[in-house]
């Protein structure tokens, strides 16, 4: 079937986020963090995860679910060299196989060319489609909102404890004290939330920490008091 022959189906990131609460309870329900992705869909799942020299530069594509969804090829440099990076592209690829798997049975390809000929032909607005609901699906796996919570607080604790409140301290230093202490793949060190927006996705800096930064940034006295 043609890519443009049917219906992408919107998918709220309610939705999404709801089957990630279900997948996490089913295979990290410890929220343990930096969430072991690669188990995860190697041992637990069954899907081998294929590195492949040169993907990125030859195809300008970081990653590619097979067509059976028994495959996940990723670029061999990512994967020996940008961990995080590798990470994120695994967690995206699985977003596909749990949100997208009635569509890849409708997509005809076989391997990485006609992957590549398929998304060129996809209508944009419908591959964006695709696309966001996968990142929505990854940035919440790689980092489950009850533990970054959960450390978040802590982290508050400490600066409290240090004898910093609202008026002697910003967000931005906050975002990168505790990125700094926060034992997870999926933040980077010296992540600026606002200058720095659209490297978000490209950073692995995840959609959980964004948004609850985000979310209290004119609100500092709250976060501190």
């Amino acid at each position: 079937m043609s890519e443009n022959q049917f219906e992408i189906p919107f998918i709220p990131a309610k939705e999404i986020k709801r089957r990630v609460e279900e997948f996490l309870q089913r295979y990290n329900p410890t929220m343990q963090i930096p969430v072991d992705i690669e188990r995860i869909v190697e041992i637990d799942l069954g899907i081998e995860i294929r590195p492949v020299a040169s993907l990125k530069t030859a195809f300008d594509i970081d990653g590619w679910l097979s067509r059976d969804m028994s495959t996940i090829t990723v670029d061999k440099h990512q994967y020996d060299e940008v961990e995080n990076r590798c990470r994120f592209t695994i967690a995206h690829e699985l977003g596909h196989l749990i949100l997208h798997r009635e569509i890849y049975k409708q997509l005809e390809f076989e391997n990485i060319d006609g992957w590549k000929k398929l998304i060129l032909g996809f209508d944009p607005k419908k591959y964006g489609m695709l696309e966001t609901q996968a990142n929505i699906f990854a940035g919440n796996v790689l980092m489950p909102r009850k533990t970054l919570l959960e450390r978040f607080s802590r982290q508050i604790e400490t600066i409290r404890e240090m004898g910093f409140n609202s008026n002697q301290f910003n967000l931005d230093l906050l975002n990168e004290y505790i990125c700094r202490r926060t034992p997870c793949g999926a933040i980077r060190k010296g992540f600026r939330f606002s200058k720095k927006f659209r490297r978000m996705w490209k950073c692995l800096v995840c959609t959980q920490w964004f948004q609850f930064i985000a979310h209290h940034r004119k609100s500092n006295s709250k976060i501190l008091q």
